[in-house]
């Protein structure tokens, strides 16, 4: 599942790569390993990255996915590998939200 994200090359996320990323949102944090969860932000990072040139090609619903799954991640002690090269550009129906945890 975890395999799923990021795997679309070009465009929005396909119906596979939202479900995955539903699916992994649903299951309890001490399931994934350590290993699986650093798979996982890497993945999530990477997908980031390369569609904040153009945020608004992907749908709002799937923003909130990736990043409220990036959060869970999160909060699980792992030393994440990744780096961000440059800020995210989130849309600004997103960034604008105040979330509160």
């Amino acid at each position: 599942m975890i395999e799923l994200i990021g795997s679309t090359k070009k465009g929005g996320p396909q119906p596979a790569e939202k479900a995955a990323v539903q699916s992994l949102l649903q299951v309890s944090g001490d399931v994934m390993s350590k290993q699986q969860r650093a798979t996982a932000m890497e993945k999530l990072v990477f997908f980031a990255q390369r569609t904040s040139k153009n945020p608004e090609d992907v749908e709002p619903e799937y923003w909130t996915l990736v990043l409220s799954l990036m959060f869970k991640l999160m909060n699980k002690p792992t030393f994440y590998a990744v780096s961000l090269v440059r800020p995210l550009k989130l849309p600004r129906h997103i960034a604008d939200k105040s979330y509160r945890g």
